[in-house]
Order: structure tokens, then sequence, then C-alpha cells
């Protein structure tokens, strides 16, 4: 079922929503990301994604996608189609100005403090669009992700997978979008 997502938010306090348009975002990463688990195999993933991004684009005139990258989530591969990606940059950017810093009674760590794939989850309101916006930045060289790996754990041990579903260890590497000037 690579291409369901059932979002549930998490966060009972409303007032976090107000000081960044999360339908706006997740409505971004939703026409420009999609998630695969790492168990499909490549070729797959690749047919799936550029299929994916086609009926996305067809409604709108627009043809299939040009340029597909990919991002390893730990747990999730993310197809990010980046010719639409860095047609939303600016938009993007600014939505994320207005990244908050508590959700209901939750610190979440500014995006420049190395926030992890649980304060976006947070923030956005389920895992899918936290996956989605880990990718996206990295396509728009807003970030790097981190994974337990560059934490010195060996992908897929007990330990790895504990450092990536409970530790924090999916995150970024800050957020500077000056990064993503394309030079």
């Amino acid at each position: 079922m690579w291409g369901v997502v059932h979002k549930v938010w998490l966060a009972s306090d409303e007032a976090w929503r107000s000081s960044v348009n999360t339908t706006q975002l997740c409505d971004i990463i939703g026409s420009t990301t999609v998630a695969f688990e790492t168990t499909i195999p490549e070729s797959e993933r690749d047919e799936k994604a550029n299929e994916h991004f086609t009926r996305l684009r067809e409604p709108l005139g627009l043809s299939a996608p040009t340029e597909i990258s990919w991002a390893y989530c730990y747990f999730r591969q993310v197809a990010v189609d980046s010719h639409r990606a860095y047609a939303m940059r600016d938009e993007v950017i600014d939505l994320l100005e207005g990244w908050p810093t508590t959700v209901g009674e939750r610190a979440i760590r500014p995006l420049n403090d190395l926030p992890t794939l649980q304060d976006m989850t947070e923030v956005l309101g389920n895992q899918a669009d936290a996956y989605g916006l880990l990718a996206l930045g990295q396509t728009l060289r807003f970030w790097e992700i981190n994974t337990p790996e560059t934490y010195g754990y060996t992908a897929g041990t007990p330990s790895a997978d504990t450092a990536a579903s409970k530790g924090g260890y999916v995150r970024t590497n800050g957020y500077t979008p000056t990064n993503s000037q394309v030079g």
C-alpha cells in the first residue's frame, strides 16, 4: 500500500497552527513527495514514483516529472519531484518562517537546531508529511538528513531501529535556506 496514507492529528492544542500554515505546507509536501518503505526494490520504487507524480501532474496539464530525487530517511525512501519542488521553494521558505517552538505542552526544536522526525510529526500532525518535509528540505538543500548511521549505528540492527524510532536519530542537520540557492 505505497500510496495510501492515513493522517491522524496528534496535537490537541490549535494555537500552534496559526504560526505555520500546516494545511498549505502539507499540500506542497503531498504534491511533491511520495514515501516508500525501504524494503521495496529500487526498480519498483522508481516506477511507482513516476506513476504517482504523473497522476498528480496530469490534472494540472503538466508533463511527467523530468527529475526525481530520492532521500533516505532510514525506514523510508522518499521520492521528490525536484522540478516542482524548486518551483515552490520560496513558498516553502515563507511557510517555514512560522515554525512553532511548542505544540501544546511539548517543546519543539527550532528548524536551525536539529529538529527530529518526531518534532516534524508533532507540528505537521502526521508522520507521512514529516518524512515528506525531511525529503523536500534535503532536495531544496535546506538541510541534510541524519539517520542512525550518521551517529555510528549499523543499519537494520535493533539498536539502530530503536534510535530511529524512539531516540530522535532521524533528523536534519539544521535549517539554512540560503544553502538552497542554485549555483
